[in-house]
């Protein structure tokens, strides 16, 4: 938590598992397509052998015969191009748009289901030692593979264990410390984790958030031909979580290896676009968890450009740009997630925070009693209603907002004790 001039502003957490030279800002509609240099729509246009257009532009007549599969999933707006919806595309037809994504790699994009030699030899040396017979056997097989050897789990009824690195395990442990991720020596190297870093890390330094468990796992079952295998992304008890949603044998199962579940499931996971912009989301957490503010801002961005209406990137970029004093483009990310995906208290007090500090202390006001409706007891949020109403002149409800934050502070605390 931040105090900023007497008002408390709550830091962004890592989302997806757990919430430079002057950077360009995006426009008002972050669905438009940006041709700055070095952008990914830049790239992805090249890459699709068509001009890029700027910002309001339209695009060509001949956009849909140009993009082929394209048509009838991308094309004009209100004006503009929406570049998602092409990443959308491209990323659900890889072997299609090859030559694309090679052209997207120039630019240094992270994609976390790159097709790499150094996985694909990994898998091949490990199924030829097991000899797998079905796609389930081959799923059991890398799941033991990329868990911790103390994980124990069951799989069809019978009980497992990770392999040990002996018999070919990666070993890989789990990172639950959410308030550390910027501090493990293998995220201080690269950031969020890619598969590719994660086997060629030294195996004492291998660990993994559940998306970055998640992206490793489907690497794997992709490259021992297991195509459809995605990441599902959902809240347990109002924290992000995810986990892979893989059809083996016909079946579709649900691998979740920081919880040790393989199961049965019905559930219908995301898309390619959807994990590559989470990503970008932890990797620009990371950095700027770590105070690299300016490459924070431009993963940020970059994430923005892959999903636009990904509202925890819009909140931690509002997040980010507020402790940069640009209020007014806080402000902008901040009501563009809460429009996108409703908010929790934490969000609405920061968006009051920064309406207070840009003196709207009325909008500030609304921004508080929303935090406080769906958090009676946000100390801070009363804390903040009160200086709110007191640079209004309101003195006597500006002392009953600060008794009630006194008051919310002295009761005594729940310890949640730790399992034995």
């Amino acid at each position: 938590m931040i105090k900023i001039s007497a008002l408390f502003l709550v830091a962004g957490t890592t989302l997806g598992c757990h919430r430079s030279a002057s950077i360009p800002r995006l426009p008002e509609n972050h669905g438009t397509t940006s041709c700055l240099d070095g952008s990914l729509s830049a790239s992805l246009f090249k890459g699709l052998g068509l001009p890029c257009p700027k910002v309001g532009e339209k695009l060509p007549a001949n956009f849909n015969s140009l993009t082929k599969k394209v048509d009838g999933n991308c094309g004009e707006k209100n004006g503009f191009a929406e570049s998602a919806e092409l990443f959308e595309e491209v990323f659900s037809n890889r072997s299609t748009y090859r030559p694309v994504i090679q052209e997207l790699y120039k630019t240094g994009f992270e994609d976390p289901f790159e097709e790499r030699p150094e996985i694909k030899n990994y898998v091949t040396r490990l199924l030829k030692k097991f000899e797998p017979k079905t796609e389930l056997d081959k799923a059991s097989i890398l799941f033991r593979a990329a868990a911790s050897y103390y994980s124990v789990f069951r799989i069809e009824g019978k009980g497992y264990r990770g392999l040990a690195l002996e018999d070919g395990g990666l070993s890989i442990h789990p990172s639950l410390d959410r308030g550390a991720i910027g501090e493990a020596p293998i995220r201080i190297k690269y950031g969020d984790v890619l598969p590719k870093e994660l086997i060629s890390a030294d195996p004492k330094e291998r660990e993994a958030d559940c998306l970055e468990y998640s992206h490793l796992l489907i690497s794997l079952l992709r490259a021992a031909g297991i195509q459809d295998a995605h990441v599902k992304r959902e809240e347990i008890e109002k924290e992000p979580h995810a986990y892979v949603v893989a059809v083996l044998d016909g079946k579709k199962y649900k691998l979740d290896l920081l919880q040790n579940e393989f199961t049965p499931t019905t559930t219908i996971a995301g898309s390619d676009r959807e994990s590559i912009a989470f990503h970008y989301h932890n990797e620009g957490d990371v950095f700027f968890m770590q105070g690299k503010l300016d490459e924070a801002l431009k993963i940020y961005n970059r994430a923005l450009e892959i999903n636009p209406n990904n509202s925890p990137t819009l909140l931690s970029r509002g997040d980010l740009l507020a402790r940069r004093g640009r209020l007014i483009e806080a402000l902008e990310s901040y009501n563009k997630a809460l429009n996108v995906g409703g908010g929790q208290a934490d969000d609405w007090n920061n968006k009051g925070v920064i309406l207070a500090k840009l003196g709207r202390f009325t909008e500030a006001l609304a921004a508080f009693n929303q935090a406080l409706l769906l958090n009676p007891e946000y100390a801070d949020a009363w804390h903040n209603k009160g200086n709110a109403l007191g640079k209004q002149g309101k003195t006597e409800e500006a002392n009953n907002c600060f008794r009630q934050e006194q008051e919310i502070r002295v009761r005594p605390r729940r310890v949640k004790l730790p399992i034995p």
